[in-house]
């Protein structure tokens, strides 16, 4: 609810609040807004094929357990900024089944120290931990972070990189930005490379 808010307030800004939208410019789909539902402090919507994506959590628990299923639906996806500056957030527990963390969905929880990932999960979007305790310890341990085969972030590396052989996957952006790289070794396990992964 607060993404539809902010992009109302926006368009108050842009167009004032009294006046009019110039006719066939720009229109609210009401259908998309009236999809979302919620579920104790989670909000999601049901996708095409049945299952469910978390678009938001509006909780302030310290522990989080996103539900496994919802009405009988099976919890899939969680959305882009679903849980982003949730700063009150320091653990959280993925379950099994979940196979998809969309864009910055954890970004800012500057409190979050614990997650746990079920191998279920095969798709990380860009920056999903981003500026977390919990990602930064990671780092602290290995500069290449990897997830379930996946390398999810190389931003602090610097000079020579051999990504390990069995990494499958190199994320979006993982090494963006890392200035301090000079060259980087692929083994042939890795499959696919996201986009932007060296920008």
């Amino acid at each position: 609810m607060k993404k539809i808010l902010s992009f109302l307030t926006a368009l108050t800004l842009v167009f004032g609040a009294g006046s009019a939208l110039p006719e066939g410019t720009l229109k609210l789909d009401t259908d998309i807004l009236a999809s979302a539902e919620t579920y104790g402090d989670f909000e999601y919507s049901v996708l095409d094929d049945g299952t469910v994506e978390i678009g938001e959590y509006s909780g302030s628990d310290t522990e989080v357990t996103i539900p496994s299923t919802i009405d009988g639906k099976k919890v899939t996806k969680i959305g882009e900024g679903a849980f982003s500056w949730c700063e009150s957030l320091e653990s959280v527990t993925i379950p099994d089944g979940i196979t998809s963390i969309g864009d910055s969905a954890f970004s800012g929880c500057t409190g979050l120290t614990s997650i746990t990932i079920p191998d279920s999960v095969t798709s990380f979007g860009n920056r999903a931990f981003n500026k977390t305790p919990w990602l930064e310890a990671q780092q602290k341990k290995n500069s290449l972070v990897i997830v379930n085969n996946i390398l999810i972030d190389g931003t602090t590396c610097e000079g020579e990189v051999t990504i390990p052989n069995g990494v499958t996957s190199i994320g979006v952006c993982t090494f963006s930005d890392c200035t301090s790289l000079a060259s980087i070794t692929i083994p042939n396990s890795v499959t696919s490379i996201g986009s932007h992964a060296f920008s």
